[in-house]
């Protein structure tokens, strides 16, 4: 044991010489860039967690954090994310039932599924979401409360017993003795100095690559480590540097300044997931008026950046941890519209990110989704599209589950039930108007019609998205949307986008018939709604007192007619629930002219062939009063002369 012993402190001995004079030779200003590159990955890819790092080489990588060469500075903060992570405080796991859990809110029990897999809301989950959610008073309430991140946590059903992170953690600060390796990382960090430093070589666009433009990852994960060990110490040094960002008046330095605002804000919140309520309180009184700056002045180049930031704000959070965002973005949704149009567009690109918290923020998709309904005839393209996208995602849980539900969510057929009389009315309006006062942006059109097709424009794109974003999106009231979809066409404007929703949804609607229950509805509805409507048409006028036939109308009728017919024959051998009144609705045009009545009676002929042999069981599929117009229809009148 004593040689291995020694063979192994002579290994690391031999580890930091290495270590040691590889940092020694950075420091050599002969080396070239690529030189140093190649050097300073050897240090990183020497790192490891059973050694200690050598305190020379924490010190070169923050030298490089604020070196000149681009690649330098990546490979020194990915080290700097190493270290932080090996200096990270332990999380304190405790083990409790469900009902140990759930007792300590001080409410009834509920039954509690954890023998049988039922998806969806029950009564067992509904403390995991942010419904009714009232943020502790207390920080002994904060800690103790049990945050589960991962949303699939109770979806489905509970374990016997559930491990989690109780909300607390030690970090190091200045009040208490901290290891060498440590310190080395906060006296750095607490120059503000070398924070603006950084700050500014990370803002920099070498060569306008287009993926040193988006939004770092590495950086962003270096920030959180930051701020998740050292709490708030050295938030006033960075809240500072966020001012002089955001507010950068340099315009080819813009982008790159919000870049890394949005890495350093999201990396503050991530970060700030186990401070203590008082610390979250200071975090957030000196940040929102920040946000609420930054997003009243977005513009299309750091709007990307900002999307990014709250898109890691949020997958795999608790949404009751993270209810102070909620809150902010709630706020964007209540702004009133502005003459910014793109500001305004911007603010519900944002607001889609609140689907990473998936089926936990449902009290919140309902106020998001009542606040979109008035919103469905806006002037703007670019704001429809955007809330087209977010009232689709509000919708996107309404699923159907095998032994479970989803009851808490906006319902798809719900939305469609409040909207069709307000879509048939705008499909009237533009109708009554002329094709090119629409489709033509400089022409001048009333509001009444520019209202109206905006309307229409609007439930196409939420449409299409719905297909898009939902799990299931075939509904009953999709199908009876599917109608009004052809009827759309002929008043569609120019818009390019919106014709390609338009078709996409008609052909996204071909899904449906992978359902029988669903083809059965369609046909239904087509029965009654459409050809039933059709063959109805009236094709007779007076015209200086004579009475004319119509044409056009007595083709609308015959097309009607063929359309039941086609109905009625897609059922050779068998009657669905549709039929019989298909097949009334055929005998009572009997009488009509030739040409129709010749189709019907063919469709009859047709009808008796291939459902003889079995009429004794399909005959049970009709009311008595209806096997009496049939026999009437089916019997030829030459049989009684």
């Amino acid at each position: 044991m004593q040689k291995i012993e020694e063979y192994n402190q002579n290994n690391i001995r031999s580890y930091n010489s290495l270590m040691e004079t590889l940092s020694l030779l950075l420091k050599d200003s002969s080396l070239t860039w690529k030189e140093q590159e190649i050097t300073l990955s050897f240090i990183c890819n020497l790192h490891q967690n059973r050694v200690p790092m050598p305190l020379s080489c924490i010190e070169t990588f923050l030298n490089c954090l604020i070196h000149d060469h681009i690649e330098i500075r990546k490979l020194a903060i990915k080290a700097i994310i190493s270290l932080c992570r090996l200096q990270k405080p332990p999380h304190i796991y405790v083990e409790k039932s469900l009902e140990e859990i759930l007792s300590y809110n001080g409410k009834p029990l509920p039954y509690i599924t954890t023998d049988q897999c039922h998806p969806g809301d029950r009564e067992d989950n509904l403390w995991l979401t942010f419904n009714d959610y009232k943020p502790p008073d207390t920080q002994i309430e904060w800690e103790e409360t049990c945050f589960l991140d991962k949303p699939f946590h109770g979806y489905y059903t509970w374990p016997k017993i559930i491990k989690y992170s109780i909300n607390k953690r030690a970090r190091y600060t200045k009040d208490h003795e901290m290891p060498k390796d440590v310190t080395i990382l906060y006296d750095r960090f607490m120059n503000k100095q070398f924070v603006r430093q950084t700050t500014q070589m990370l803002s920099l666009n070498e060569n306008e690559n287009e993926e040193q433009k988006k939004f770092d990852k590495d950086q962003f994960v270096m920030f959180k480590g930051l701020f998740h060990n050292f709490g708030l110490a050295f938030f006033d040094n960075f809240i500072e540097q966020l001012n002089e960002l955001i507010h950068e008046k340099i315009t080819e330095k813009q982008e790159g300044s919000h870049r890394v605002a949005a890495q350093i804000v999201a990396g503050m919140i991530c970060g700030s997931k186990n401070w203590t309520l008082e610390m979250l309180n200071e975090l957030w009184e000196k940040l929102t008026p920040l946000l609420t700056e930054v997003c009243n002045n977005l513009n299309s180049e750091v709007l990307s950046h900002w999307n990014a930031c709250f898109f890691y704000i949020i997958i795999n959070k608790d949404p009751r941890r993270m209810f102070r965002v909620i809150h902010f973005l709630c706020t964007l949704i209540n702004t009133k519209s502005t003459s910014n149009t793109f500001n305004e567009s911007a603010r519900w690109c944002l607001i889609r990110n609140l689907d990473e918290f998936h089926w936990r923020i449902p009290s919140v998709w309902c106020e998001v989704y009542k606040h979109i309904a008035e919103l469905l005839d806006h002037s703007s393209l670019s704001v429809r599209t955007r809330i087209a996208y977010v009232l689709a995602l509000s919708m996107s849980h309404d699923v159907t589950l095998l032994d479970g539900q989803s009851t808490r969510q906006p319902n798809i057929n719900v939305f469609l039930d409040t909207i069709f009389e307000r879509l048939n009315q705008a499909i009237e309006i533009c109708e009554r108007s002329p094709i090119n006062l629409i489709s033509d942006q400089i022409l001048e059109t009333d509001l009444e019609t520019q209202k109206a097709f905006n309307f229409i424009e609007t439930v196409v794109m939420t449409n299409f998205y719905i297909f898009d974003s939902s799990q299931q999106p075939i509904k009953n009231g999709i199908i009876r949307l599917f109608p009004f979809l052809c009827e759309i066409k002929s008043v569609a404007g120019c818009d390019e986008n919106v014709k390609a929703c338009l078709t996409a949804s008609r052909q996204y609607f071909g899904i449906s018939y992978l359902n029988l229950s669903f083809l059965n509805t369609f046909v239904q509805q087509l029965s009654q709604n459409n050809f039933g409507l059709m063959s109805k048409t009236n094709y007779f006028t007076k015209i200086d007192g004579k009475k004319m036939i119509l044409s056009n109308n007595m083709i609308k009728r015959h097309a009607g007619v063929l359309g039941l017919c086609a109905i009625v024959l897609s059922s050779p051998y068998d009657i669905p629930t549709h039929v019989p009144d298909a097949l009334m609705l055929l005998c009572e045009h009997l009488d009509d002219p030739d040409l129709i009545q010749k189709s019907i009676k063919q469709c009859l002929s047709e009808f008796r062939r291939t459902h003889h042999d079995s009429w004794h069981e399909h005959r049970e599929r009709f009311t008595q009063d209806q096997l009496t117009i049939l026999a009437d229809a089916l019997v030829s009148h030459n049989y009684y002369i």
